[in-house]
């Protein structure tokens, strides 16, 4: 299995669609650099909102990395067929933590009279990685849902339907909080369990892809 996946891993980084998840990270980190390239003062709610809304572009690019428009033409595989699930994901986590990164180092250096020092990011990398893990896993529960291996065109949209819906919930089960608020701690306790429950659907959905 070691040497099927190793034999695997570049044809199927190479064979991932890149592109559009290129240009969705890019306009997540755009939103983040316009308004630090002009020095804009921001408060930390503004600050974690665009945070917030650029994970969701780089989750939105992430669902293309699951594609696989060769799915019709390899139903026999020398090998589990999980595997290249397998490195599919591991590549949209590695980007998108990498990318994560990236915004973090953004905003913190763009941020003005000491904002920066104000952000709960160690809440705010939870709702990103959140948000990138549920997308994955949508985007593996539409691949199956799908007969030539291409979703992207329904989980894209499916993910903003959720995180919508999770913006509007009542605030006794809240997820989007303010920095301020006192129910930011419990709410992100919510977040953790959402993670774990979208790091389950990933697992499961992975290995019974096919």
């Amino acid at each position: 299995m070691l040497r099927f996946a190793l034999a695997a891993a570049w044809p199927t980084v190479r064979a991932a669609r890149t592109g559009p998840f290129l240009l969705a990270a890019a306009a997540g980190l755009l939103l983040l650099a316009v308004p630090a390239a002009l020095n804009t003062a921001l408060d930390p709610e503004s600050l974690t909102l665009q945070l917030r809304l650029a994970a969701v572009c780089a989750g939105i690019g992430a669902v293309f990395l699951l594609d696989d428009p060769s799915k019709p033409t390899t139903l026999v595989v020398p090998g589990p067929a999980w595997v290249t699930t397998a490195l599919r994901v591991g590549l949209a986590l590695g980007v998108a933590a990498v990318w994560w990164v990236v915004a973090l180092t953004i905003v913190l250096t763009g941020a003005e009279e000491g904002v920066g020092d104000l952000l709960l990011l160690p809440g705010t990398t939870l709702e990103a990685a959140t948000i990138i893990v549920l997308a994955l896993a949508l985007a593996v529960a539409g691949y199956r849902l799908a007969e030539r291996g291409v979703a992207s065109a329904i989980t894209a949209p499916a993910l903003l339907v959720v995180v919508g819906a999770a913006a509007l919930l009542p605030r006794g089960v809240a997820l989007f909080v303010g920095v301020t608020d006192p129910a930011w701690a419990a709410a992100h306790d919510r977040w953790g369990v959402v993670l774990a429950g979208a790091g389950a659907a990933l697992l499961i959905g992975a290995i019974v892809r096919r």
